[in-house]
């Protein structure tokens, strides 16, 4: 008996051990196909870029290199837009910072993050790749301390601690992520922009996306939620009730960012729920000055909000995107007069 027990305490070590190597190991971005995409085409072309967008498809589908580049020629600017469907907080960050340690100093100039709070997701979610490989020990540090720092009720901040402890502890069994080495999925844009029209005659993922659109456009008057949302925004800019576990982090990638040689930009994309608002707005007047981009003010943003500049609920189509893209070279370059 005591044999078999000590197989078992050295079967367990050696595998915990192993698990540890192999998380250490595993490049930063393995569980993000997309992603891994996207930074493998980035780095193979890298000297032709100095700006750099993250976030979800909210900077995905809707930030156009093209024609911010073609509005920042005094800057002399060359961006790439790296975002990827689904990456939100505290996955975006993860990946930003990452990202970062693989630059040289000075290699850019700018860098785009979209501002969102702590993704809500569910609990099977938490078992797959893509719901673990970036929840390593100082993620999960800063999850916890979001969430008891936040003003969620009890229910929430303990629901919530459940999943992402059970996504660091996936993170660690998980052996599907070494499929990832062998994956070359391929870049469908050289700028990284891909606007959700596109989806529309894609036989790849065409139902998806044209049930999206087409449900929308079929009752736009759901299209108001976002609205009222966005008329809300005001209440919260002087509001004292912020998580600043979160305002934090912002401070602390801000300053990773400027040790490379970077500016960076935080940004509020239009279109999102009236609870994400209430809980990121209040954070703006808090960060330093000339790194917050705010455009979801619907007083000051209604070409954002219309039917006509629409894909989905959420999302812009193209020439909403583009209208959104000279919406935020107009605000970076009032930001970059700042002193």
């Amino acid at each position: 008996m005591k044999q078999f027990l000590r197989n078992i305490f050295w079967f367990g070590l050696i595998l915990l051990i192993g698990l540890s190597i192999k998380k250490m190991v595993t490049p930063f971005y393995l569980g993000n196909s997309a992603f891994k995409a996207k930074v493998k085409s980035f780095q193979k072309t890298s000297q032709h870029y100095n700006t750099i967008v993250f976030g979800s498809s909210h900077s995905y589908r809707q930030f156009n290199p093209s024609i911010f580049d073609s509005l920042m020629t005094d800057y002399n600017l060359s961006t790439y837009n790296i975002a990827t469907a689904g990456t939100f907080n505290p996955e975006s960050y993860y990946l930003y910072e990452h990202f970062l340690k693989t630059l040289d100093k000075d290699a850019i100039k700018y860098a785009f993050l979209e501002l969102k709070p702590l993704n809500f997701y569910d609990w099977e979610n938490t078992n797959t790749t893509r719901g673990s490989y970036w929840n390593t020990t100082s993620t999960l540090y800063y999850a916890l301390n979001y969430i008891n720092a936040s003003n969620y009720d009890k229910i929430e901040k303990f629901n919530l601690t459940k999943i992402y402890l059970n996504s660091f502890l996936n993170s660690f069994v998980d052996t599907n992520i070494l499929k990832g080495l062998f994956l070359k999925p391929s870049v469908r844009s050289k700028t990284g922009f891909v606007p959700l029209d596109k989806e529309l005659s894609s036989k790849r993922r065409n139902n998806e996306f044209t049930l999206r659109y087409k449900t929308f456009h079929a009752d736009t008057t759901v299209l108001k939620e976002r609205i009222t949302a966005a008329r809300n925004i005001p209440q919260y800019y002087n509001s004292k009730d912020i998580n600043k576990v979160h305002l934090s982090h912002l401070k602390y990638l801000i300053s990773k960012s400027e040790q490379k040689g970077i500016h960076l930009f935080l940004l509020v994309p239009p279109r999102l729920k009236d609870n994400e608002y209430q809980e990121i707005i209040p954070l703006l007047n808090e960060l330093p000055k000339g790194h917050s981009l705010e455009l979801a003010n619907y007083v000051e943003n209604k070409t954002f909000y219309k039917t006509k500049n629409s894909f989905d609920i959420g999302h812009l189509n193209l020439k909403g995107a583009n209208l959104f893209t000279e919406k935020c070279a107009e605000l970076v370059m009032k930001k970059l007069q700042i002193p």
